[in-house]
């Protein structure tokens, strides 16, 4: 088969499992396939389409398109997804990282670049008094809660040299997968993993105090899991997802780990779902947090961050 015909067929194949509505996107989706078995680019691929492929590629890519026309997410299929301009592994362990999500870690990292001005401000004051005393301000601290992939740590202590990490989850193989990304991509002495079950755990005594709590928690309510496109219902860990009868579960376990582990003045930052604008807010101001609410690009409550109080 040549290379045209391999995308023709994987198209046909595609078209078969997925909704009309997505007819574009699957011949998108064909050629991102075949660009990553083949290890060749789409360029070259449209422009060789009448050579003959091998039919060791050709088998191994349609099998992946047999996976992705019976929903199986994409990046399941190749084992990674991109986030925040950094490429990580994910599995079936992990959600897969989101584009939205992105939103949370920009309003973390300009909370932790008001920290470190702060820092450096009252460092200078202080040279300015004893010449004697270095620069050396004390790192930050964050605690992810449900790492998965270890995409929001691993993102925001690429960008703050200062910045130590705690991430923490309930699947062994989600850590292991975390791990293997902080390795990667260089930062693994920074960040701890520990498997640790948020919902029914105290915070340890030899656990600090953090600046940053920070989580992209499960939150759809348990009774609609079933409805979700099969790429999400059937495929990503339902740990991950369920949310509680109310979807709200694991923000009030948040919070109440907050007032524990958080300094006053810290930071407590969760993504939320796009019906979730109203309730997640009412229960920071039941816990004594000022909230405030963000919108992704498409307008919809995305973000909540609240202050610990004094």
């Amino acid at each position: 088969m040549t290379w045209s015909d391999l995308l023709r067929d994987a198209q046909t194949r595609l078209l078969g499992g997925m909704p009309a509505e997505t007819a574009a996107n699957m011949r998108q989706e064909a050629r991102q396939l075949l660009s990553w078995i083949s290890e060749k680019s789409i360029a070259w691929l449209q422009a060789h389409g009448d050579e003959e492929a091998g039919a060791d590629i050709a088998s191994a890519f349609l099998h992946a398109a047999d996976r992705r026309a019976g929903r199986e997410p994409m990046a399941y299929i190749t084992g990674h997804a991109g986030f925040y301009g950094h490429d990580f592994e994910v599995g079936p362990a992990t959600l897969i990282p989101r584009p939205d999500t992105e939103l949370l870690v920009e309003k973390v990292s300009l909370f932790l670049d008001g920290m470190s001005d702060e820092m450096c401000a009252h460092d200078a004051v202080s040279k300015s008094n004893d010449l004697s005393l270095p620069f050396s301000p004390r790192p930050c601290r964050v605690l992810d809660v449900g790492t998965g992939s270890g995409c929001i740590p691993i993102s925001l202590v690429l960008e703050h040299p200062l910045l130590q990490a705690v991430s923490i989850d309930i699947s062994p193989d989600a850590l292991r997968i975390a791990k293997r990304n902080a390795d990667r991509l260089g930062v693994a002495d920074r960040i701890d993993f520990r498997l640790a079950d948020v919902l029914v755990e105290d915070s340890p005594g030899e656990w600090p105090l953090y600046d940053v709590i920070v989580s992209n928690p499960p939150y759809i309510p348990s009774a609609d899991i079933p409805a979700l496109m099969p790429e999400v219902a059937c495929h990503e860990p339902k740990a991950a997802l369920d949310g509680g009868p109310d979807g709200l579960l694991f923000y009030r376990r948040l919070l109440l780990l907050s007032c524990r582990l958080l300094r006053p003045g810290g930071l407590l930052a969760v993504e939320i779902g796009y019906d979730q604008g109203d309730a997640v807010p009412a229960l920071f101001r039941k816990a004594g947090f000022v909230p405030q609410l963000f919108r992704d690009v498409g307008g919809q409550p995305r973000v909540v961050l609240g202050i610990r109080p004094d």
